[in-house]
């Protein structure tokens, strides 16, 4: 019980402490949003090219290395390599969730955006 009662004051004690200090502190950036905007239209549209032609180029590279799992692990699976039907596979998974995720990047960015607030 003393124990309990102990840790119950340290938690008042830390709980008041943070409230006389959490006030003193304005957030500096409190308000402010992203604006792409402000480096003029121009910007905005050559990192938008640039980000769309980078993530075609990851999708590109995904299906590329899919394709490549894919004949690697069918080419040794019947009396071929284990290890290399292994391999196979393995870059079968990585580049299926690869593509996965490229496929799902905007909804993604914007839940996480959503949920950071």
């Amino acid at each position: 019980m003393l124990i309990l009662a102990t840790l119950s004051q340290g938690a008042d004690v830390v709980a008041s402490t943070m409230s006389t200090i959490v006030p003193l502190i304005k957030n500096p950036i409190e308000g402010i949003a992203p604006d792409f905007e402000i480096f003029g239209a121009e910007f905005t549209k050559t990192w938008q090219k640039l980000l769309a032609g980078v993530w075609g180029l990851g999708i590109i590279a995904s299906i590329f290395f899919l394709i490549r799992g894919m004949v690697t692990t069918n080419t040794n699976t019947n009396g071929g390599h284990p290890g290399a039907v292994r391999e196979g596979r393995a870059e079968v998974k990585v580049a299926a969730i690869s593509l996965l995720g490229l496929a799902l990047l905007v909804p993604l960015v914007g839940a996480i955006l959503a949920i950071a607030g």
